[in-house]
Order: structure tokens, then sequence, then C-alpha cells
């Protein structure tokens, strides 16, 4: 069940559910499961949603629509992994928060995730 109580604070950024009202996020999510937990965590913070499978959709998309929020961004994803598609995109639009997600996370990766710009 969604609620108020999460909060993801990194590298003097701090997000919280109740901020993302009218906020447009774009959910990079090859895996149609991960995508309607998402949804379902966020439907009620009056953010607008737009899905995306893999990270060539993710630099077209940013390519045609170039006014996001956030990006929830897969970083194992078919055709164009979160990471190469990140270092497509931060070089355009350098200051959009993009934050990474994995249901296979092991040592390190939070490092290197961050040292890659998410």
């Amino acid at each position: 069940m969604p609620t108020n109580e999460i909060i993801i604070k990194e590298k003097n950024y701090s997000l919280s559910i109740n901020s993302l009202y009218n906020k447009k996020i774009l959910i990079a999510e090859d895996d149609e499961t991960n995508f309607f937990l998402l949804n379902e965590y966020l439907e009620n913070t009056g953010a607008e949603l737009i899905w995306v499978k893999d990270g060539k959709e993710v630099v077209e998309f940013i390519d045609k629509n170039n006014h996001f929020d956030i990006i929830l961004m897969d970083i194992q994803m078919p055709d164009m992994d979160g990471y190469e598609a990140l270092s497509i995109i931060r070089p355009r639009i350098p200051h959009l928060p993009v934050i990474a997600l994995t249901a296979f996370a092991i040592s390190g990766d939070k490092e290197y995730a961050i040292n890659a710009g998410f």
C-alpha cells in the first residue's frame, strides 16, 4: 500500500512523495511488473508518469520531449542499459535527477551508480 513516508536523500538532493505533485516522471523499466509496482507507489502523488521500456527509448523520448522533472531508470535493460542511456542524457541535461533502479544490486553497485552520474 502506498504511503507518504518514502524519502530519498542523496548528495544534497531530497525528494519526498509529497513533493511529486505536478511533476513529470519518466520511468525506464523493461519489466512490466516492476513498472506496475512503481505506478502503484506513485499513483496518488499527482505526478504524470511516462513509461519507456529500454535505454534507446529513453534517449529517443528525451530528444522529442525534453522536459522531465525526474527519471527513474532501471540499470539492466535490453538494447541499451541504464548506464549507457545516462551517458548520453547527462551531457544534454546535466542537472536532471536520474535515479537508478535495480532488483539485483550487489556490493559496490550504489557507488558505481553514483560515480556514473545517477
